[in-house]
């Protein structure tokens, strides 16, 4: 006997609450130069900032409104945000969409209504983000924008003032959480001349690291993501602990630095990577021009 559920496409557009909509929403083919985008990442979010012609329409995830993880948050607030439903997708009729992975059911069904998505992985290196940069521009027609923004944040680095001789340091997230091995701090300490201690210490399940560990083998500098503006948070109660401060009896050992400038690769790098090299400055390391 046969089944009267609904099956494939249609079933899936019933469990999104998509059944309503007629066949004519299925995504239209990809112009030359998309004019309306629907970013699903933190990441791509910042990358369609960066790139994106003034005249077209963007809608970004509701993160990037955030200044504590967006550096860009007051140029997001002006543009559409969603929450990644694929019903807000749909509605936004976008010809393009940028996502971090395949693995969600939101993009698998948004590809079988036919939108053209277009999948953008985290940059862990510099690198990463250079392809991205010059892969999404193409998409753009914005390849002379691109350009000029990777060879703009190539020079800022090459002039900021190193450490002449390498030390260690360790970078933490809040309330103690010690980044992933495939993250950009590696290559935000190797920018300035600092060596990354991580691999002296183990982080716990839950990914930080136990306030002993760092008070028996302190490295030479302590970088402390924060929110913007000084706001509280449990980071500052982790850094605020009396044994920490009596290791870290010179403060200016502790570099406070906004951790929305290296949560997503970007133009606004430099910026971290400038604000690291005047805290060494300040705190009496030996520099080179």
């Amino acid at each position: 006997m046969s089944s009267s559920r609904p099956r494939g496409v249609a079933a899936r557009l019933i469990r999104a609450g998509l059944f309503f909509l007629p066949a004519l929403v299925l995504a239209a083919p990809l112009p030359a130069t998309p004019d309306r985008i629907v970013s699903l990442n933190l990441c791509t979010d910042s990358l369609l900032l960066e790139l994106a012609p003034t005249n077209v329409s963007l809608s970004l995830t509701r993160l990037s409104r955030d200044p504590r993880l967006s550096p860009l948050a007051a140029e997001a607030a002006r543009h559409a945000s969603n929450d990644g439903l694929a019903e807000q997708v749909v509605a936004f009729k976008p010809q393009l969409v940028l996502a971090a992975s395949d693995s969600s059911p939101a993009i698998q069904l948004l590809r079988e209504l036919g939108y053209r998505v277009e999948i953008f992985a985290p940059a862990n290196r510099l690198a990463d983000y250079q392809r991205a940069l010059h892969r999404l521009a193409g998409l753009l027609g914005s390849e002379q924008t691109g350009v000029g923004l990777w060879s703009q944040l190539q020079e800022r680095l090459s002039t900021l003032p190193r450490l002449v001789t390498p030390e260690r340091a360790l970078m933490l997230s809040g309330n103690g959480y010690l980044p992933d091995e495939g993250s950009l701090s590696r290559e935000l300490l190797a920018t300035v001349g600092l060596e990354d201690a991580r691999a002296r210490y183990v982080r716990t399940a839950q990914g930080t690291l136990p306030l002993e560990a760092l008070v028996r083998h302190p490295p030479s500098w302590l970088v402390a993501g924060i929110a913007p503006g000084g706001a509280p948070s449990l980071a500052g109660e982790y850094l605020g602990h009396p044994a920490l401060q009596a290791v870290f009896a010179d403060s200016s050992r502790v570099i406070p630095l906004p951790e929305a400038l290296f949560t997503c690769a970007g133009s606004h790098f430099a910026d971290a990577a400038a604000a690291l090299s005047q805290a060494l400055v300040r705190g009496g390391a030996r520099m080179q021009p």
